[in-house]
């Protein structure tokens, strides 16, 4: 976090619930600002059982960086008064003496108490947190979070309290600049408190799942993607389309396909996939000829990199045909250019270095090239914030937008695909994460982009029980009549190699 000008703050931690995270907090303005930290003892300690539990989670799977209770000396919260600051930053879960400069506080599903934080994770729910001015109902920033670990409460935490940093420095961001950001909305969440029996089951459940459900899934193949094809003569709006009627591509059971690309060269289609080996745990990109609804032959590796590849977006521009692979695990965006299609690529160049960002989606609009992707950032989560990049020219240079994130928000933030023209409508496939990677499938039409603005309305949803009973959606494509989509499943590891029209 950057800012204009050395500032002078306050920060309040609880007594009693001062986490590494504030420490860390407090570190980083104290950068390039001058912090004073003060302590309140209003908020009470956890329950006994929480803490309790916590600790035994760290002792089993190791204590985890933002989330060990962490006290810190400092004054009591009344001398607060006698400053004169910028701004405050009140982390003490209550409220504080009333001061003349700004005061900033995070909230917990609209409740400024974190235990209504461990409510949401020990009920397995998404938390949305925000960070508001005091007395403000209406967030300065906010996020609603995707937890794709909900068995494990300090997990959940980590991924919590990571994007409360994130929060915080841009609502101080914000707060310098006079600028706003984009706000999700706040789902409808149930608004009790944390009970004994609230934990308790959460306890049980833990110990039900490691010790029984373990032993099930050891003849299960957790999280198998599977590639289903869809001919049609015609696109039509989402909802028009039959999920129903995909057929699913066989597989060995030994890999999965996934991230589903197709496209259409001098009249022959190539359906391309990312291919994960469930030995290495590594993705390449393989590719097959389709003819009539039946891959020819198995997928055949065509881009093989030192780390993980996924979502082959295939393009044409001009007389060239290029490929923009996820690489978010190298820090990478990367872009390849077709040397022989489809089975030889190469590197044409790095778009951008030192980002996280995953399932790059490339848009041509406007006059410009645009690249949407989720974005991790600080350990957070890589799938509830949305980026976006601008460049007159597809090798760049390019910059963000003014509002990156230009979406926080587990229901609609990550791609899905490639954005789709339907008339003079813009649609963007994006997933649903709020009740795990990949649970549903959602589209939206893009009303406002511009490199200041950017703005969308959800039209249609295609929960994954829509197609064969899936547990998830990921990714679905379309190219001159044929449509490609991924489905997750639950399947035996024993059970015989399926190939069905699904009907």
């Amino acid at each position: 976090m950057s800012l204009s000008a050395r500032q002078r703050f306050a920060i309040v931690v609880p007594q009693h619930r001062a986490w590494s995270w504030h420490q860390t907090l407090i570190t980083t303005l104290r950068s390039s600002s001058d912090v004073d930290v003060y302590t309140s003892a209003d908020a009470p300690v956890y329950p006994l059982l929480l803490r309790l539990w916590m600790r035994l989670e760290g002792q089993l799977l190791g204590e985890l960086d933002l989330v060990k209770i962490a006290p810190i000396s400092i004054r009591p919260c009344r001398d607060v008064v006698n400053g004169n600051y910028s701004l405050i930053l009140n982390l003490s879960e209550a409220k504080i003496p009333n001061v003349s400069a700004p005061v900033l506080e995070p909230r917990f599903d609209g409740f400024a108490d974190s235990l209504r934080l461990f409510t949401a994770l020990l009920n397995r729910k998404s938390p949305y947190i925000s960070i508001h001015f005091a007395g403000r109902e209406e967030p300065s920033v906010g996020s609603y979070l995707a937890i794709q670990d909900k068995t494990v409460l300090i997990r959940g935490l980590q991924v919590s309290f990571a994007r409360l940093l994130v929060l915080i420095y841009r609502a101080v961001q914000h707060a310098a600049q006079g600028s706003c950001a984009a706000v999700p909305p706040r789902p409808g969440k149930f608004s009790q408190e944390l009970r004994t029996t609230t934990i308790s089951r959460f306890i049980a459940r833990f110990f039900l799942e490691k010790l029984l459900i373990r032993h099930i899934r050891r003849f299960q193949l957790e999280e198998h993607w599977s590639v289903g094809l869809l001919w049609s003569s015609k696109w039509e709006i989402p909802n028009g389309v039959a999920l129903h009627q995909f057929a699913i591509l066989p597989d060995d059971r030994r890999r999965c396909y996934a991230d589903p690309f197709v496209f259409t060269n001098e009249g022959q289609k190539w359906l391309f996939v990312e291919e994960l080996d469930y030995k290495t745990g590594k993705g390449v990109i393989s590719c097959t000829q389709v003819i009539n609804g039946e891959k020819t032959a198995s997928p055949r590796p065509v881009l093989v990199r030192p780390y993980h590849l996924s979502y082959p977006f295939i393009f044409r521009h001009g007389d060239q045909i290029y490929m923009l692979p996820e690489t978010g695990s190298n820090r990478t965006v990367e872009l390849y250019r077709s040397r022989s299609f489809p089975f030889d690529w190469v590197l044409c160049r790095v778009l951008m270095k030192d980002i996280e960002l995953y399932d790059s989606t490339l848009l041509w609009h406007k006059d410009k090239w645009w690249i949407f992707g989720a974005v991790a950032i600080n350990g957070g989560s890589s799938q509830d914030e949305l980026a976006i990049f601008f460049s007159e020219h597809l090798e760049g240079p390019w910059r963000p937008h003014r509002m990156n994130p230009v979406k926080s928000d587990c229901r609609s933030a990550r791609p899905a695909g490639k954005i789709i023209m339907c008339g003079d409508r813009l649609l963007r496939p994006a997933q649903d994460c709020e009740d795990g990677y990949g649970a549903a499938l959602v589209w939206l039409e893009i009303e406002e982009l511009t490199t200041e603005r950017f703005r969308e309305r959800e039209v249609a949803r295609w929960p994954g029980s829509a197609v064969f009973e899936a547990d998830g959606l990921h990714t679905f494509n379309w190219d001159q009549g044929l449509g490609v989509i991924d489905i997750r499943r639950k399947l035996w590891k024993r059970a015989r190699c399926r190939t069905a029209a699904l009907s």
